[in-house]
Order: C-alpha cells, then sequence, then structure tokens
C-alpha cells in the first residue's frame, strides 16, 4: 500500500452471513505512518511505548476512543526485514463508513505521533540485560528476549551469544529457549535423563561470530517435542518441535538450562516449557529467542521484560540494516534515541 494510498475492503463479521452485507457493513482503511520528512518507524522490537498503550489505542481503552461496535482498529509496527519501498508501521481501521474509518485511523496516528519521544528503541547488551536482571529484586520473572535469533523472522535460533553472556553473568535460576541444536538433542536421548556430556551447543549456521557455545551438560529432561499450545498465538494448535531436551549447563557459578530443539520454534507460548517440567513462574530469569509474539503468553507472568542484542540475523537495531529499497526519508526510531 503506498503511502497516500486508500484501500477499502469488506470486513468480515461474526452476524454478516453474506459477502454483500459484509460490503454494506463495514469498510476498511489501510493508512501508514508516514509523511514527508517526518516519516517514522520505530519497529516492533523498540515499540515498548508501553504495549499496554498501543494495545487501549487499537481497542478504544484510550483516547482516541473507540466505541465498542462501531469501530474495531488495528497497529502494525512494521517487519524490520521487509526491504521494500513501503516497509513500515501501519494503522488499519474498520467502520460502518469509509470516513469514520478514516477518522479513526488519522486520530491514532496524531496520537502516535504525538507520543514518539516516550517510545524506547534502545536494545541492550546482552551482558548489560544479564546484570540488569539480576539486580532486578521483584518477585516475578524477568523476561529477557533475544531478539535477532528468532525463527519467526527467519533467524537461525541458534546462536548462542545470549547463553555465554548468562553463564558468564552467573545468571541463578534460568532458563533458555528454544535453542535449535537436532544433534545436542538427539546425543541427550541417546545417553538419558541424568547423563553428563560434552558438546557444542548451537551455533551451527557457521556465521560469523554466531559460533556454538562448548558446555558440559546434565540431561535434565526429554520429550518428543509434542505438545499442546496454550497461549493465544497457537492455542488449539499441536507442536511438533521433534526431540527435545532441557539441558542444565554445570558452572560451579551460574545456574542455567537450556531448551533444546530438533525444529525452529520461536519461544512464543509457556507451554514450549510447562510441557518439559519447567514453571517458568519459578525462574529468575526466562530467555526467550523471540521479538514481540512471546509478550501475550510470557508479559503476565514477568515483572520486567528486557531487549537484548546479541548477534542474529532479525536485525533489530533499524538504523544497521543495510536497506537497500526502503524510502530515503524513513527516521529509524524516535528523536530521543
Amino acid at each position: 500500500v503506498g503511502s497516500k494510498c486508500q484501500v477499502v475492503i469488506p470486513l468480515a463479521d461474526e452476524e454478516v452471513e453474506s459477502a454483500e452485507n459484509i460490503r454494506r457493513h463495514y469498510y476498511r482503511s489501510w493508512v501508514r505512518i508516514c509523511g514527508a520528512p517526518d516519516d517514522l518507524w520505530i519497529g516492533p522490537a523498540g515499540a515498548r511505548l508501553s504495549h499496554d498503550f498501543l494495545k487501549q489505542l487499537a481497542a478504544g481503552g484510550t483516547q482516541p476512543r473507540v466505541a465498542a461496535g462501531q469501530a474495531h482498529c488495528d497497529i502494525a509496527m512494521g517487519f524490520p526485514p521487509a526491504d521494500i519501498y513501503d516497509a513500515g508501521p501501519a494503522v488499519v481501521a474498520y467502520a460502518p463508513t469509509q470516513a469514520e474509518a478514516d477518522a479513526h485511523a488519522d486520530r491514532i496516528i496524531q496520537t502516535l505521533e504525538a507520543r514518539e519521544t516516550d517510545f524506547d528503541s534502545a536494545l541492550l547488551t546482552a551482558q548489560s540485560a544479564v546484570t540488569k536482571a539480576m539486580s532486578y529484586t521483584g518477585t516475578k520473572p524477568v523476561i529477557i528476549a533475544d531478539v535477532q535469533d528468532n525463527p519467526g523472522a527467519g533467524a537461525t535460533s541458534d546462536t548462542t551469544g545470549l547463553l555465554k553472556a548468562l553463564v558468564e553473568g552467573k545468571a541463578a535460576n534460568t532458563v533458555l529457549a528454544v535453542l535449535h541444536d537436532p544433534k545436542s538433542a538427539a546425543t541427550a536421548h541417546e545417553l538419558g535423563e541424568g547423563a553428563v556430556f560434552e558438546t557444542a551447543l548451537g551455533g551451527k549456521s557457521g556465521l560469523a561470530d554466531m559460533g556454538p557455545y562448548h558446555a558440559e551438560c546434565k540431561v535434565l529432561a526429554l520429550s518428543d517435542g509434542t505438545f499442546a499450545f496454550s497461549g493465544a498465538m497457537y492455542a488449539g494448535a499441536t507442536a511438533q518441535i521433534g526431540p527435545t531436551a532441557l539441558l542444565q549447563i554445570l558452572d560451579d557459578e551460574a545456574n542455567v538450562s537450556v531448551v533444546v530443539g530438533s525444529k525452529r520454534c520461536q519461544c512464543l507460548d509457556r507451554a514450549i516449557l510447562t510441557h518439559i517440567g519447567v514453571n517458568p513462574e519459578d525462574k529468575k530469569i526466562v530467555a526467550v529467542k523471540s521479538t514481540v509474539h512471546f509478550r501475550d503468553d510470557f508479559e503476565p507472568i514477568a515483572d520486567l521484560i528486557l531487549h537484548a542484542q546479541s548477534p542474529g540475523v532479525n536485525y533489530c537495531s533499524l538504523e544497521r540494516v543495510p536497506y537497500q529499497n526502503l524510502r530515503a526519508t524513513v527516521r529509524r526510531g524516535p528523536v530521543n534515541q
């Protein structure tokens, strides 16, 4: 959709039985947040205005108010790996008339622009994230998102920068998921629960600065990788991530375990942990290989969420992405970053 385009399409509604009725009842206005020269892209990993605020905006829980039954709005913060001219955030508004949909979308855009300086797009180093998590004194877990190794965005899900930082930072009562390493998972299944073995965890992609983490591990639990998702993203679906193992990194000063899977799987659902015997609510730190989608299921149990910038191919610092096709007018981040 171009920067000045508006697209009118029907909205599916449970009370509307035919396509003709849909056309008569609801229309959609799709407006991207842009406008030279102030074309802004914050990106999903940095959209921490907070997420509650974004949800309220879309649902009508704050200004601009959208009355229930009159309009439905959504906000997409843009997909950083999309190197196309029109990449960036978008507001989608559905309403009984095109004029109402346009008005709701315009109000949301104006509010977002007015709150630009409240957004936080800064990413912590892995070491800083671990230090901050360990010093936190809240009663709930701290979630550290390994945002650049998110397999849902095409990353390998096997980089070990955050894992290394957790061990070297003497992280206590910590779990990381999901590290893609079929070989280590197979070895764990061959040896059985309770076995101790040395392995090169992850780092199989061959990419620079993304090598394996060499460790002695103890097999705490095993799974065939088949379980039911329970979070909002995939509720009702069955996961099949292949032979999976929960491995304890044997270290005198750190207490870190890793869920190792045979198929890439973004850690966006607590069932990934609970199905293999880990209760994330009992942890000090839960490290997830995800950028945004983990929030719906993990945010309710967390006291603090940190975004760590560790090596990975899902680049989340927009200013560092070597775009070839993106509009030249785009500002990659709010003015205060």
